[in-house]
Order: C-alpha cells, then sequence, then structure tokens
C-alpha cells in the first residue's frame, strides 16, 4: 500500500509523496484505524458545518508543558479518495507548512521536518513526528536524503473533489 500513495501522489505532482505515504503509516497504524470516517491522515476539521468525529486523542497543552487527553474533532470523508484529496491540499491550504519551508525542502529528511515545524502533530517534542516519519520512510527502503525535484517556484497542484488539477500559483 505503502507505494501504492507514493505512486498515486506522484502521479498528480504532489510534493514529497513518500513523506505523505509515511503519514498514512504513522497516523493510521498502517491502514488499521482512522481518527475520523475515512480519516487514514489524522486532518482535524474546526468547521461545524462540515462533518466530523469527535475521537479522543492526547495532545501537547503548551500552558501545562504536558501531553493531556482531549477530545478533537476529526474530519469526516465520503471514501478514501476524498481522504487522499484533501490530504494534498492540505498543506497547500495552509500557509503555514510553506512558511516552514515544506515546499523548498530539497529532500524528505528537510521535508519531514518542515511538516513537524509546521504542527502537523502536536507531540510537544520538536522533531518527534519527522523522526518517526524518517524511520518509516527508510524501513520502506527510501533514501531520505537523495535530492528530489526542486520545488521552489514550481506551481503547486490543487485537486478538485473529482481528482482534476490545478495549477497553484
Amino acid at each position: 500500500v505503502f507505494f501504492n500513495i507514493v505512486k498515486s501522489f506522484r502521479s498528480l505532482g504532489v510534493p514529497h509523496p513518500e513523506l505523505i505515504a509515511a503519514q498514512w503509516a504513522t497516523e493510521s497504524s498502517w491502514g488499521k484505524s482512522h481518527s475520523g470516517k475515512n480519516n487514514v491522515f489524522g486532518i482535524k476539521e474546526f468547521d461545524p458545518n462540515k462533518p466530523r468525529t469527535f475521537v479522543p486523542t492526547k495532545e501537547w497543552d503548551p500552558k501545562l508543558q504536558k501531553l493531556v487527553n482531549k477530545t478533537e474533532p476529526f474530519a469526516d470523508y465520503e471514501d478514501y479518495a476524498d481522504a487522499f484529496i484533501a490530504r494534498a491540499n492540505f498543506t497547500i491550504d495552509n500557509p503555514r507548512y510553506a512558511k516552514a519551508g515544506y515546499f523548498e525542502a530539497k529532500n524528505l529528511k528537510e521535508a519531514a521536518y518542515a511538516i513537524d515545524r509546521a504542527g502537523y502533530a502536536n507531540t510537544g517534542n520538536p522533531g518527534s513526528y519527522a523522526e518517526s516519519l524518517i524511520s518509516i520512510m527508510v524501513g520502506c527502503g527510501v533514501d531520505v536524503e537523495r535530492a528530489g525535484p526542486a520545488a521552489a517556484g514550481a506551481p503547486r497542484p490543487q485537486i478538485s473533489a473529482e481528482g482534476n488539477l490545478a495549477a497553484q500559483p
């Protein structure tokens, strides 16, 4: 499944497909669990008008400086295709990923640390999410330090619910 995910995201021109496959692996326990209906990427949904499921989770509380048990709203998706489209667009739609250097990362290791800095996972331990993603990729035989296609200045794909691509500036 890991390499099918890589192939799918690569064919759409989505940056860092191996990293996204590693996120799928860690966020869904290799496809065994969901944080919301068909949500295999742990994407939260704070809009009360959109479908979501409240799920118990552990989140870093910066005031208490520790992990705390919380119930958080996770996005619900019609099917896995919708979940994959949502993940493809997630980093594009959230400026914090560009600010953290995700799109300019020269390799998968840099991309993993960028997504961690941007706060994809709220662990309270900077770098730990990146290290878990790197470990999964390396375990699958991926060279995380191999230079990838230059993302800087390249148009970023936006994927519609129908699966159509539209370049974003």
